[in-house]
């Protein structure tokens, strides 16, 4: 069953699923008081096979949550190196350098973002590379294997400049992409799923008005779906009741709650 991590700006919390429809808090919350988190990514940082949690704050205090096995978290950013100086916006995680690990990626509020490689045994260390992304001013930004070639490309929301990506070609160094020049409003947010229920990944862009997916073709990218989202939106995996396959789409247009459901239109 699937559990949920709830990224608070006083403290942040663990909800377990204990069946259909019931929830029951972890009792060890993670206290926040000097870091009000305001992103967060889950993932099994030390590959001792549970979840680790890894939050960033607009302080610059991020942190390590080490998964104990026992109930409780251990903070370790700072043990790591983890921390960096200025306020962050959000993380991002991914095998950037493809050595079959997790490598996280701090996004600033103001360049340059951090990307800290994952060596395995327990030590994070920074890279400068791509140095054109991580100069790059970015509003959002996702990790995913959009061309299914086995190596993660990175997109972010380029203030101005629109979607922008970088991807590591067959020399290990990176090459810079642009995906779609409209340039995003405030409140931006970028997301990668299989929407289309055809095996490869779809990038959800949101400019704070406009939400589209866009789809990576021999020929370049083209617009499989555009719908007005004027508020917050979510991405919904195969809804109750829903006859197609993939990802469906929930947002807030003309003051109510519209749903974007899979397949064809």
């Amino acid at each position: 069953m699937t559990d949920v991590f709830l990224c608070g700006r006083v403290a942040s919390e663990i909800w377990r699923q204990t069946g259909p429809n019931q929830w029951q808090q972890w009792p060890a919350a993670l206290d926040d008081g000097d870091t009000a988190c305001i992103d967060g990514a889950v993932f099994d940082a030390d590959h001792d096979g549970d979840l680790d949690i890894f939050t960033v704050s607009g302080s610059g205090n991020d942190e390590l949550w080490n998964n104990d096995r026992d109930g409780g978290f251990r903070r370790l950013a700072a043990d790591q190196g983890l921390r960096s100086a200025g306020a962050s916006r959000g993380v991002v995680v991914g095998d950037f350098d493809g050595d079959r690990d997790t490598d996280i990626l701090v996004v600033k509020q103001a360049p340059p973002h951090r990307l800290f490689l994952n060596d395995r045994m327990w030590r994070y260390t920074p890279a400068g590379e791509p140095a054109t992304m991580l100069a790059q001013p970015l509003l959002g930004a996702t990790a995913a294997d959009i061309d299914s070639d086995g190596k993660v490309e990175f997109f972010g929301l380029a203030p101005g400049a629109g979607v922008v990506g970088w991807r590591r070609n067959d020399f290990d160094g990176w090459e810079q992409l642009v995906v779609d020049e409209t340039g995003p409003g405030a409140g931006a947010a970028i997301g990668a799923y299989d929407f289309n229920g055809d095996g490869r990944l779809e990038l959800l862009y949101d400019d704070g008005s406009h939400f589209q997916i866009l789809a990576a073709t021999a020929a370049g990218w083209t617009v499989l779906h555009r719908g007005v989202a004027s508020g917050v939106i979510a991405v919904i995996d195969e809804a109750h009741g829903s006859a197609h396959a993939g990802y469906g789409v929930a947002g807030f247009g003309d003051g109510e709650l519209i749903w974007w459901e899979p397949g064809s239109g």
